[in-house]
This record gives structure tokens, sequence and C-alpha cells, in this order.
């Protein structure tokens, strides 16, 4: 199952659900399905990485010692 999701074989292309299934396979102990979901990890997205956000005050539109938007209070 994990190749059909893989490849869209008969079913929508899923790299999520091609993983899932090479999981099922290597906790049932098939062992070419390691290679197999480390291929299918490599191809899928890395997760995207969370917003910062500078929250000491020191840069942007921020007063720097109060942390309060500089229009404001006057400050340039």
């Amino acid at each position: 199952m994990g190749s059909c999701y893989e490849n869209g074989l008969g079913v929508e292309t899923s790299l999520t659900e091609a993983a899932a299934w090479y999981q099922t396979a290597v906790t049932a102990g098939y062992g070419p399905a390691t290679q197999a979901l480390q291929r299918v990890q490599g191809k899928q997205k890395p997760a995207a990485k969370p917003a910062t956000y500078d929250t000491t005050g020191t840069t942007g539109a921020f007063n720097q010692t109060a942390n309060k938007p500089h229009w404001l209070y006057g400050d340039k």
C-alpha cells in the first residue's frame, strides 16, 4: 500500500499516507520497508517553522524602553 500511495497507483499520491503504510510494515518486521520509509520521508517537505517575534522591544516599531509602539509616544 505504501508504494501505491507513494507513486499514485490506483490512489491519489500522498506521501503522508505512504509513510504511514511503510511505518506499519516496518513495525510488522518487513525489512525493505525501512528504506522505503526513509525515501518517502526525504521527499516530504519539512514542516514550516513557526513565526518568531521580537518580544524584547529592542527592534522594529516598538519603543526600546517601554515596549510600546513609537508612533503613539512620538519616539523616532
